[in-house]
C-alpha cells in the first residue's frame, strides 16, 4: 500500500501531526478527573465499556473536541509538512500562496490569504458556542443538590425530583 503522491498522504500527516495536542488535551482532562466517579460506577455495576461510554467519555469530550479544533486549524496554514508531501495534484492552500507569491502574483497570494482566514474563523467560530456548552454543563459553578418538592405529583412521576442550585453557605 503505497501513499506517496495520493491525496491521502496530506491529511494523515497532518493528522499524525496534531495526535500530540489532542492527546496532551485529553491526558489533561483524565488528570483533573475524580476517579471516584469511575470506581463508582463500577460499584454500582457498569462494565469497563458503559463506565468509558457513561463516566469517562463526557468529561474528556470537551478537552478533545479543543485539541481536535486546534489542529484542525493548525492544518490549514501547516507548511512544513505541506512543502515535504505536496504533489502538483494535491497542493494545500499554503503551498499556492507560496507558488504565488513567488510568480510575483500577490493578488491571488492575498485572496488564498482572505480565504484561509475566513475559512479558519469560520470553523473556530462554528466549534466555539458548542464548547462554551459543554464545558458549562461539565463544571457546574455552584453545588447541585437533589431536592424534593412539597408539592404533590403523580406516583410513579419523575418530575418530583428536579436538581436545583443551592447557593453556597456563607
Amino acid at each position: 500500500f503505497l501513499l506517496v503522491g495520493t491525496a491521502a498522504i496530506l491529511p494523515l500527516a497532518y493528522l499524525a501531526r496534531a495526535l500530540l495536542a489532542t492527546g496532551q488535551a485529553a491526558m489533561a482532562a483524565l488528570e483533573q478527573m475524580d476517579p471516584q466517579l469511575e470506581e463508582a460506577a463500577a460499584s454500582l455495576g457498569a462494565g469497563k465499556l458503559r463506565t468509558l461510554v457513561r463516566v469517562t467519555l463526557p468529561r474528556v469530550r470537551p478537552a478533545l473536541a479543543a485539541g481536535a479544533s486546534l489542529a484542525f486549524l493548525a492544518a490549514f496554514g501547516d507548511f512544513v509538512v505541506s512543502i515535504v508531501l505536496y504533489t502538483y495534484e494535491t497542493r494545500p492552500i499554503s503551498i499556492e500562496i507560496l507558488s504565488n507569491l513567488r510568480l510575483q502574483e500577490t493578488g491571488v497570494a492575498a485572496v488564498y490569504g482572505v480565504l484561509l482566514t475566513a475559512l479558519s474563523a469560520a470553523a473556530s467560530h462554528s466549534w466555539s458556542p458548542a464548547a462554551r456548552t459543554t464545558a458549562a454543563r461539565a463544571v457546574p459553578d455552584e453545588p447541585v443538590v437533589m431536592v424534593q418538592r412539597r408539592r404533590r405529583r403523580p406516583a410513579g412521576s419523575l418530575i418530583a425530583f428536579l436538581p436545583h442550585r443551592i447557593p453556597p453557605a456563607r
